[in-house]
């Protein structure tokens, strides 16, 4: 036998010489061919001697597969504390940041939006911590990359992937505190017109950006409470998190629609009175052009998975 688990070639050819042997020696009087008395001694032996080396065949490819799975879930692990180990070292100085901003605001020499920054920073780099502990912690208890799947099992009775979403909530919730607060200032300051109007639907865009982020996570973790429950199937809560993600994507596209035309008309007033050269126009034209195109794909998109849904509720 060799490494393989496959007969040598010196067993093959041996059992064919004496099964070509045994065919050719003459009839016994009973009627019995020597080589059918034989079947009982060298054939029924080597037979054995086959059905062992496919057992151990088997065996040994197990035990092969069974070490490569234990090396990837090695690779898998080490991976997982590397990206923790990253995390928590972006978080001390972001702490820092935050403490040496506070300072600042307390002596009136910074404003109070740039706490809120910091603060958004920090709460961002620790829900970064919090999710690499969690998939470091799911990936040690599968052997398996973390699965953040709306449909995905629960782990040892645990639900990693809502605790993942739950994790990524509050930086989205101080993003919006933050983009309120901007909100706020560029409105004073457009008021007391120190700021053009373009500001302040930067200001007004990147709320409702934060805001619609914000309310498509929280709809997926109501997606997932719902499969968890029984309610939805593993089919139809992944197409309604496709929708959801969908929807939420075409909101951004029709926003950023918005924005980009009111440049690109602030631009063409910018041209026709001489201010600007025609190759900003046309540059922005092309950036137009583009945005409705995301538009209209998100629109196509939108109406497939609709289909989808629609057909995975009538099955």
């Amino acid at each position: 036998m060799n490494d393989e688990h496959v007969p040598a070639a010196e067993f093959v050819s041996r059992l064919e010489w004496e099964i070509g042997t045994a065919m050719r020696r003459p009839t016994g009087l009973n009627g019995e061919s020597r080589f059918m008395r034989l079947a009982r001694g060298r054939w029924g032996a080597a037979l054995a001697l086959v059905v062992v080396s496919m057992f151990v065949g088997g065996a040994g490819t197990y035990a092969a597969i069974h070490r490569i799975d234990e090396q990837a879930a090695a690779l898998y692990v080490a991976r997982a504390e590397v990206l923790l180990d990253i995390a928590r070292a972006r978080l001390e100085p972001a702490s820092q940041q935050l403490a040496s901003t506070a300072d600042m605001v307390k002596q009136g020499v910074a404003p109070q939006s740039e706490l809120l920054a910091a603060q958004a920073a920090v709460v961002q780099t620790q829900s970064e911590v919090t999710i690499h502990e969690l998939r470091l912690a799911e990936t040690q208890q599968t052997g398996q990359p973390p699965n953040d799947a709306l449909s995905a099992p629960r782990v040892h009775g645990r639900d990693f992937v809502t605790e993942r979403m739950v994790a990524r909530r509050q930086p989205l919730e101080q993003r919006l505190a933050l983009a309120n607060e901007q909100l706020k200032r560029s409105k004073k300051l457009n008021d007391a017109g120190i700021v053009p109007k373009e500001e302040l639907r930067a200001a007004q865009s990147g709320v409702a950006g934060a805001a619609a982020e914000l309310s498509a996570l929280n709809e997926r973790i109501a997606l997932r409470a719902s499969f968890l429950e029984g309610k939805l199937s593993a089919a139809e809560v992944e197409l309604q998190g496709m929708r959801e993600a969908a929807v939420a994507q075409r909101e951004a596209a029709a926003r950023q629609l918005q924005d980009v035309g009111v440049r690109q008309k602030r631009i063409a007033e910018m041209v026709e009175s001489g201010l600007a050269p025609t190759s900003d126009l046309s540059a922005a034209n092309a950036e137009l052009r583009t945005a409705q195109g995301r538009v209209e794909l998100a629109d196509l998109e939108l109406r497939i998975l609709d289909e989808k849904v629609e057909q995975a509720k009538d099955q």
